[in-house]
């Protein structure tokens, strides 16, 4: 049985945050000053490219595709709040990192669940 694609956007989601949350625990990312906001999108985008692999088998271009289109939407929303907390000098890295995992995770289980609703 085909599990629905909600519950598929969910688990890639929270893949990213997992991911995330790993790279900001690692020994070399506490205390860094956020220097460039550009590394954290990267760090972001790979998580993506890295979750979309684990979670999405092959023959599945098109849904990769589409939930690259979502996550570039989502992405663009958190973007705007997220550039608020560049302009804060005290953000760290980690600190960004975290709290973007924590957004990422979030719309993980919501996605989960309104994919359980549906199978229900």
């Amino acid at each position: 049985s085909e599990s629905d694609p909600n519950i598929q956007k969910g688990e890639i989601y929270e893949e990213i945050g997992r991911q995330l949350r790993d790279e900001a625990n690692a020994p070399d990312a506490s205390g860094k000053k956020l220097s460039a906001f550009k590394r954290f999108w990267r760090s972001v985008k790979r998580a993506f490219k890295e979750a979309c692999k684990a979670f999405v088998k092959t023959g599945k271009e098109a849904f990769i595709r589409e939930i690259q289109v979502e996550f570039e939407e989502e992405i663009g929303k958190v973007k705007k709040a997220f550039e608020m907390y560049s302009l804060d000098e005290e953000t760290t890295y980690q600190q960004l990192m975290l709290e973007f995992a924590d957004t990422m995770e979030l719309i993980g289980a919501k996605y989960i669940a309104k994919g359980m609703n549906q199978m229900a």
